[in-house]
């Protein structure tokens, strides 16, 4: 009997200390900054791939144009930060890309080689849930949207345009196919009323885009209008509370650079 008590007591201890984050994870996407980049080199298919073993529902990349028209993963105009390298990427053949290896911040070389975008394609055919936000850089929009088109994963990948004033870019992607998705970046436009719903209708928006610097407020409008809307979190200082913030205030996914820290935070996807 005693041996039963003790039992007893020894299994309610441990239940009330297991927090109930089944009822309390917030039910967003959760996004990777250029990949989970923690232990991987930033836009490289490892990033990616670490990002699907965390459990996210997604990651943003970027995405540049080679001299000879190959469209390939890197966030500066230049190699020089990420690869073995030196140069400027528009200025290169994917030849010459191809020959160098990534390198990890502290500058130590990995043996991977930069992606392109039939790399990314190649993922996501083999991760069927996991979405992929292209910040195109600099690229031909119209064939890399045929190129998604082909690939019959539209409904996972959606184009960021960086500025609500780029009309041109966003006219571009839709005028393709109407099922290729944007993400807008509205910057300070957040703080006027009614643009949120103008930029939703005008650009057939399917996401509107606010980095914390830009918040307002609150998201009602955007999602009044049907967008889905998307927050960049920057560092790492206060990131849960700021998480939660986020949240509260009506965000449907999250971007960070760690992701890894909120992942107990969220519902987890599955991959």
């Amino acid at each position: 009997m005693r041996q039963t008590l003790l039992t007893l007591a020894v299994l309610l201890t441990l239940s009330l200390s297991i927090p109930a984050q089944d009822v309390s994870r917030a039910d967003v996407k959760l996004i990777g900054h250029r990949g989970f980049t923690r232990d991987a080199v930033e836009n490289s298919l490892s990033a990616l791939e670490a990002a699907v073993r965390l459990g996210l529902a997604g990651s943003e990349i970027d995405l540049r144009t080679t001299r000879d028209g190959h469209v390939v993963l890197m966030h500066d105009e230049t190699i020089d930060r990420t690869t073995t390298g030196s140069g400027v990427v528009e200025a290169m053949t994917y030849s010459e890309l191809a020959g160098l290896r990534l390198e990890m911040p502290d500058g130590k070389p990995v043996n991977e080689r930069v992606p392109d975008l039939d790399g990314v394609v190649a993922f996501l055919e083999r991760h069927p849930r996991f979405e992929v936000a292209f910040d195109a850089k600099s690229i031909d929009v119209r064939t890399v949207g045929r190129r998604v088109l082909d690939a019959k994963v539209q409904d996972r990948v959606i184009f960021f345009i960086a500025d609500p004033q780029d009309v041109e870019r966003a006219q571009a992607i839709k005028s393709v196919d109407p099922r290729l998705r944007i993400s807008v970046n509205l910057l300070t436009w957040w703080k006027i009323e009614g643009l949120a719903t103008f930029v939703r209708r005008s650009l057939h928006a399917d996401a509107l885009f606010s980095s914390e610097y830009f918040f307002p407020r609150r998201f009602d409008e955007a999602k009044a209008a049907g967008a889905e809307v998307q927050v960049f979190l920057p560092g790492t200082v206060n990131l849960i509370d700021r998480f939660r913030r986020a949240v509260e205030m009506g965000a449907d996914a999250v971007s960070s650079d760690r992701p890894d820290l909120l992942v107990p935070l969220v519902r987890r996807s599955t991959n």
